[in-house]
């Protein structure tokens, strides 16, 4: 019997569970109170939900995979930070500028090599720090020119047209200082675990005096031909 030898492999995530409770007196849940339609339940559930959001969309961003032990110690997905990586695949675009300034090259540089690998299927959103977009912004800065008329001065770069395609240029705040991430939004999807893996709210055992429910979610990242991407980190955040 012939065993086929594997020239592929596939890179895993693991799913997360992210969940928090809320509780409030019943008294407060049946006050009326100025400026809130609906109960205080609902709107402290709303705030929770938020807050659970912005975690996730970090997680998207930072999270290291592991797989678990316990429930002290519960097991997370790893996100764009960490498949991005060449610890994980070896044929990943990583430029690491060692706390070098970016420069326009340092781009350019990583558009034409990840082009080679993968050609048109190469990432175009470029997700960066507040640093690096004030970077990129200051590249073209001396090319521009503006009427006299003109009152409001300033050049915000939101797209690069290059030789290899034209990139959008995306500040998000949970990007690392000093990272910058070449993505394909074709390639990064949210999944979800089962039926009961998207946000949903159940209520809790009654307690006290006390009204309680729970937000409740279980995710993963799927990350795809990550060659097809790329990262620069270690840039300068002073120069």
């Amino acid at each position: 019997m012939l065993r086929g030898t594997p020239i592929a492999s596939t890179k895993y995530n693991y799913c997360q569970i992210s969940r928090t409770a809320v509780g409030v007196t019943f008294r407060q849940n049946d006050a009326d109170v100025y400026g809130r339609s609906g109960s205080d339940i609902d709107a402290q559930m709303a705030t929770a939900l938020s807050q659970l959001m912005v975690g996730l969309d970090q997680d998207i961003i930072e999270g290291r995979r592991h797989p678990g032990t316990a429930a002290a110690d519960p097991g997370t997905f790893g996100g764009l930070d960490y498949f991005i990586d060449t610890g994980v695949d070896s044929a990943t675009n990583v430029t690491d500028l060692s706390s070098a300034a970016l420069t326009e090259k340092t781009l350019a540089d990583l558009f034409q090599s990840v082009f080679y690998k993968v050609g048109n299927n190469m990432g175009k959103v470029l997700l960066v720090d507040a640093w690096t977009k004030r970077k990129i912004n200051a590249f073209w800065q001396p090319g521009v020119r503006q009427t006299r008329s003109e009152n409001v001065i300033g050049t915000v770069v939101d797209k690069i047209a290059t030789d290899f395609g034209e990139f959008e240029v995306f500040m998000h705040q949970g990007v690392p200082k000093g990272k910058a991430f070449l993505i394909n939004p074709s390639y990064v999807e949210l999944g979800h675990y089962g039926s009961r893996g998207r946000w949903n709210t159940r209520p809790l055992p009654v307690t006290n005096d006390t009204v309680e429910e729970e937000i409740y979610g279980d995710y993963t990242l799927k990350v795809k031909n990550a060659v097809a991407m790329g990262k620069i980190q270690e840039i300068s955040q002073s120069a």
